[in-house]
């Protein structure tokens, strides 16, 4: 019998964590499945409370898609999105009303 104190690792529980950390699913970050597009190449992102267009996302649907309309409107830019770029060989409308747009002067 041993004189030293029996040392044990606290169990998972005790310190707090309820199960093994997992990885997050990848239906939690945003994808091209989020900004689905309409028909005749309408892409709908108005009133989604957006400040920016994420440059991933456009370039994924951008690779797949013709979009010839995008809708922004009812948001919350700043400036215009310079994501827009991945759609400008096929852009024919944008609609940005009712954002925050600021403009710089230069003079």
């Amino acid at each position: 019998m041993s004189c030293e104190p029996e040392l044990r690792q606290p169990s998972k529980r005790k310190m707090g964590f309820l199960s093994e950390p997992t990885t997050p699913s990848t239906s939690s970050r945003p994808s091209s499945s989020h900004w689905p597009v309409k028909t005749g190449g309408i892409l709908d992102r108005s009133s989604t409370s957006s400040h920016s267009l994420n440059p991933v996302i456009a370039a994924e649907i951008a690779a797949h898609e013709t979009i010839k309309i995008l809708h922004l409107q009812h948001n919350q830019f700043k400036e215009i999105p310079t994501s827009i770029a991945f759609f400008a060989s096929t852009l024919t409308s944008l609609s940005i009303a009712h954002n925050e747009l600021t403009s710089d002067t230069h003079s």
